[in-house]
């Protein structure tokens, strides 16, 4: 792409070089949180957000950040230290594959011999990226560094000016690398997928949708597509064993338990069973639902619903009418299975999604021990039953042929270590079944071996609002890829509401919440699409602004309205000064004349609220 002419207008001061000397005589020193030096890397870094989308302009380039670290970090057996480098990941969005491989800007060697670098890299951590074998390589062959001495810029114009050419040709370098993972190199959306992937932004960004807009087809087969093999799995996936052994023998009629153990249903079933042997399964469940008046069998404690039947000849049957009465779906399954006619356009879903929450546990997502409550029966019992992403991996292992996915919303809101537990090492690329390190685990509950299939695809979401990127477990984040979805303002170029541009108001409120906090905590653009297909849009714009705006920045701010007022202006807060005539209580060698702050209220967004007057105030500057 051409560099662009357009003067670039900085809202943002330039680097503080002249702390930079400071900051190296910290380097390796025991990290201290509330510190100058603490302070001089998370503005460095945000300053290197900034020049990420001044390049962004004038490369005409959409690029979009991938990687980033905090200043602290393992410096000696028991250090804790400062990082002798501020860096920022970023890459082209059509070329975006997370940290797997990003186009890189540093300060770096700041301890001896401070220098500014850009080059190609990747997240060293993650022994999953098929650039790994590669990295000394690729980060050797396109690295161009300039000192920091008294030649190098100090103004963003001319930093821009020496960037841009070597920023340009990184990028086609890096472009080239990508280009030879596509699939098809007619096509830049099919770059191969991260098999684990976490979308990560503000709230209302819309990473929810994008899971569901951009993968969820990836992972759906139309029926017409399956063998009868296929057809015959995707049927009994749910199916519970009871209900599986029910099926088959209302299709053998009396049967032996060799003869039910070889039907093609309950073969299907076990091939996404993690169990060494379904035969003990097999006997229990019958056993357990075998009618009372059955002479054959002596188990005292009965589960509903009751309708097998053992004869003197250890043969079984099920009994049909009890069927027809207790599971009529299994008359309904076996015609399917029998008249094999896939219907042209029904759609089989190959993922699971889940949300976590604080209470999600292990026990939820992998197995664990549940209750379990018969109909018509007092007693209660427990049972081991497989967790979502159990059952997803089984099912997967068992079709090999398609890919399968989990797709877990708020991944953050969760206890990850706890709820991945001994997956956390599993899900690495090289670590799946069939793979050269393939690793296998006893599990805690039910004592089989497990492992996660190649074809099993996860990807997460995360509102950084509620937790940072850098708060994850460093295990989780070195085994995740890290895509940041944004707001785009620009989806609302030509929406205007009550002489208003969507697009520069978001910006406005946004560069304001910047300023006041981080990027991580700026608005979504989603909460704008009602207003867009809204026919009263005064009435929708002012409705977005009582029903998640506000609540954000209330939250944001922790109901510091002060700090809301500068975002949104005066149109929304109502200031009141404090009465003069307020006296204290006399104490002893304290003051009475004491300076009390404005109290800041909110403003009720009701029916008399003027959103129009409150529009101007908010976009004029102070």
């Amino acid at each position: 792409m051409e560099q662009s002419n357009q003067k670039l207008e900085f809202d943002k001061d330039y680097f503080d070089l002249s702390k930079i000397e400071d900051y190296g005589e910290k380097v390796d020193k025991t990290y201290v949180a509330d510190s100058d030096e603490a302070r001089w890397f998370y503005d460095t870094r945000e300053k290197l957000y900034y020049l990420v989308k001044l390049l962004s302009e004038r490369l005409n380039e959409d690029f979009q950040i991938v990687y980033r670290e905090k200043p602290n970090g393992q410096r000696g057996p028991s250090l804790i230290g400062f990082k002798n480098y501020v860096l920022v990941g970023f890459a082209p969005k059509e070329f975006n594959i997370g940290d797997d491989l990003f186009m890189k800007i540093e300060f770096s060697n700041i301890k001896s011999k401070p220098v500014f670098r850009i080059n190609i890299d990747l997240n060293f951590r993650k022994e999953s990226s098929p650039f790994q074998k590669r990295r000394d390589e690729i980060f050797t062959n396109h690295n161009t560094e300039w000192e920091i001495n008294s030649e190098f810029p100090d103004n963003w114009d001319d930093l821009l000016e020496v960037l841009g050419k070597p920023i340009s040709d990184l990028k086609s370098v890096y472009k080239s690398y990508i280009k030879t993972r596509q699939s098809n190199a007619m096509k830049l959306d099919i770059i191969e997928l991260p098999l684990n992937q976490i979308l990560y932004g503000p709230p209302g960004t819309g990473k929810t949708f994008r899971l569901q807009d951009k993968y969820f087809d990836k992972f759906t087969v139309s029926e017409s597509k399956l063998s009868r093999e296929q057809y015959i799995e995707n049927a009994v996936a749910d199916l519970t064993w009871w209900q599986t052994f029910a099926v088959a023998l209302y299709d053998l009629g009396l049967s032996s338990s060799t003869e039910i153990l070889n039907h093609e249903i309950v073969k299907a079933k076990e091939r996404q069973s993690s169990a060494k042997s379904i035969k003990p399964i097999l006997w229990s469940r019958l056993q357990a639902h075998t009618v009372l008046d059955c002479p054959n069998v002596n188990v005292k404690t009965r589960s509903e619903p009751q309708l097998f039947f053992k004869n003197d000849t250890s043969k079984w049957r099920v009994d049909d009418a009890l069927l027809t009465e207790a599971y009529p779906e299994a008359l309904e399954i076996l015609d399917k299975i029998k008249n094999f006619q896939p219907e042209e356009g029904k759609i089989i879903k190959n993922y699971e999604f889940v949300t976590f929450h604080q209470s999600f546990s292990y026990e939820d997502f992998v197995e664990g021990i549940k209750p379990k409550m018969e109909e018509q029966s007092t007693d209660l019992e427990y049972e081991i039953q497989d967790g979502i992403f159990k059952r997803i991996a089984l099912k997967a292992k068992a079709d090999p042929e398609n890919d399968y996915a989990i797709f877990i919303d708020e991944i953050n809101r969760g206890n990850v270590s706890a709820i991945f537990g001994e997956l956390i090492t599993l899900i690495e690329k090289d670590k799946r079944l069939g793979e050269p390190n393939a690793l296998e685990v006893k599990l805690p509950y039910s004592r089989t071996s497990f492992g996660v299939p190649a074809n099993l695809y996860i990807f997460g979401t995360m509102n950084t609002a509620d937790r940072s990127v850098e708060a994850l477990d460093t295990a989780l984040r070195r085994r995740f890829a890290f895509e940041e979805v944004m707001p785009k303002p620009e989806l609302f170029e030509e929406l205007e509401v009550a002489g208003i541009s969507i697009q520069e108001l978001l910006k406005k409120i946004n560069q304001r919440i910047e300023a006041l906090l981080d990027r991580d905590h700026t608005i979504g653009h989603s909460y704008f699409y009602k207003v867009k297909e809204a026919e009263h849009k005064e009435a929708a714009l002012k409705s977005v602004f009582k029903d998640n705006i506000i609540p954000l920045l209330q939250e944001y701010f922790y109901g510091d309205y002060s700090s809301i007022g500068l975002v949104l202006g005066e149109g929304f807060v109502r200031v009141e000064q404090p009465e003069n005539s307020t006296r204290f209580a006399k104490v002893e060698g304290l003051g009475t004349e004491i300076e009390v702050a404005p109290r800041v209220e909110l403003l009720p967004i009701n029916e008399a609220f003027d959103i129009n007057e409150a529009l101007q105030n908010l976009m004029q500057d102070a």
